[in-house]
């Protein structure tokens, strides 16, 4: 008799003794859904049903040996958690912990396998942008729509991020923005400054005897490879941050060395951390944003050109080595910033233009150094808009691509600078990757201008050139 294979033929076959002999119980379905890409940050929903526990017993859960955070009780045999991905594809093994012990799911999770080799150790670094900074700070919710996740998830790559506990930070909201005409927002770099001091009080040791940053991280263990950090400056990328560099510094610990002394220097720079890994595909979108900003964010003056010509030159050649491929992006226009909108920007625009054209001179000695032409669709956005679905977006202040501190994007603005990376590494390594929805994002964007005006918003009203 011919061996039932599936899962009808083995329940048949159960029925009779001759089919008895190597037909094998079906799997039970334990696992909603039962697997998904080597990104993770999905939610899985386990059914407790066949392990004698409760939802509410359980303390931990790990997917391949790495924890899935938050577990929730859904009822009491169904609990969800949210994964974090996996190097490497195939079965993860499902460990449940609770005070008594710990035991492994009958089931396994399928982490899909990816489409290229070049995606098999993918990371980011820079400042706040690639971070996923919105509303002048890095919150739970930010870093789910940072660019950087949402280019990882089109490229189905693993890609931990440094995922800060709920609620650490405050974030400005559409009442921060001043009255129109002008519509201004309070400065993002005293913001910031700010919050982390309200923040201390959550770093502290219940026990007493001091801080750590660890206890601002969701899963503090994680091997983070989005190492960005909000306030870095293109030196603070190749050389680190001193004590001074006081906002750098804080959050240069929570993103890639959060059991580092409390107070104390970073240990190492996100260029060392790239140059030990050895990436096969490493990007930034703002590797140099702040040195051109300068006073629009309170970030002092804008660093002089040929001090950027040779960091830019050392960044490059070293990660020409380090990474198999490297994508930068240029930067968009200070004076797009809605902070910046009735200022005199010509030197500030013309200095960003002779970054840019460095970078491009820089890049070109390479191969495998390419640039992400962030500015040229910005600046494409600014004269046109971007429609979204129904929605018509801007870089105006609540035109739904900026967040309200008006320097920072919006999940929308993030996924539409995801997208043109995905069109870049399509572009130049010749794969064919799925684009990011914007439309979709927008759609749960409560910075669009729809959401804004349901919420009482005059979007109207605020000056636009």
């Amino acid at each position: 008799m011919r061996r039932p294979t599936s899962r009808t033929g083995c329940l048949l076959g159960l029925l009779a003794a001759a089919a008895l002999v190597g037909c094998e119980a079906p799997a039970p379905d334990l696992l909603t859904p039962a697997g998904g890409s080597m990104t993770g940050y999905e939610p899985l929903q386990i059914d407790l049903v066949d392990s004698g526990l409760t939802a509410a017993q359980i303390d931990r859960v790990t997917v391949g040996g790495i924890v899935a955070y938050h577990p929730t009780a859904l009822g009491d045999e169904l609990l969800e958690v949210t994964v974090q991905g996996a190097p490497v594809s195939g079965p993860a093994a499902i460990v449940l912990e609770w005070e008594g012990g710990a035991v492994e799911l009958a089931q396994a999770y399928e982490y899909e396998p990816l489409v290229d080799d070049a995606l098999s150790h993918v990371m980011a670094f820079g400042a706040s942008l690639t971070q996923g900074v919105s509303d002048a700070t890095p919150t739970f919710e930010s870093v789910q729509y940072s660019p950087a996740l949402q280019a990882a998830r089109s490229l189905g790559a693993f890609m931990p991020q440094p995922v800060l506990v709920p609620d650490l930070f405050a974030n400005m909201e559409a009442s921060t923005v001043g009255p129109p005409p002008e519509c201004r927002a309070a400065g993002a770099g005293d913001f910031i400054r700010d919050g982390i001091t309200d923040v201390l009080v959550d770093l502290a040791w219940p026990e007493g005897g001091g801080f750590g940053y660890e206890l601002g991280r969701v899963d503090p263990t994680a091997p983070v490879r989005n190492i960005a950090a909000g306030n870095f400056k293109l030196n603070n990328v190749i050389n680190g941050a001193s004590i001074s560099d006081f906002v750098e510094t804080f959050l240069g610990h929570l993103s890639f060395d959060p059991f580092g002394e409390f107070g104390s220097e970073l240990d190492v720079t996100q260029l060392e951390l790239i140059e030990e890994a050895q990436p096969t595909l490493v990007f930034t979108f703002d590797s140099y944003g702040n040195d051109g900003l300068g006073p629009a964010a309170g970030f002092g003056n804008q660093t002089e050109l040929e001090e950027i010509r040779g960091l830019l030159a050392e960044m490059v050649d070293r990660l020409a080595v380090a990474a198999d491929h490297s994508f930068i992006a240029n930067l968009p226009s200070p004076s797009l910033l809605p902070n910046r909108r009735n200022d005199d920007n010509t030197v500030l625009d013309a200095t960003v233009v002779t970054y840019n054209e460095a970078l491009a001179a820089e890049a070109a000695r390479h191969q495998n150094v390419y640039v992400i032409p962030f500015y040229e669709r910005v600046e494409e956005i600014r004269e046109t808009g971007l429609l979204a679905g129904d929605e018509q977006l801007t870089v105006r202040i609540f035109g739904g691509l900026l967040s309200f501190d008006g320097l920072h994007f919006s999940p929308t603005g993030y996924a539409l600078a995801a997208d043109l990376l995905v069109e870049s590494i399509n572009a130049e390594l010749g794969l064919e990757l799925p684009r990011i929805d914007i439309a979709a994002v927008a759609a749960i964007d409560h910075h669009v201008p729809s959401a804004l005006r349901a919420a009482g918003v005059d979007v109207d009203a605020c000056w636009v050139d």
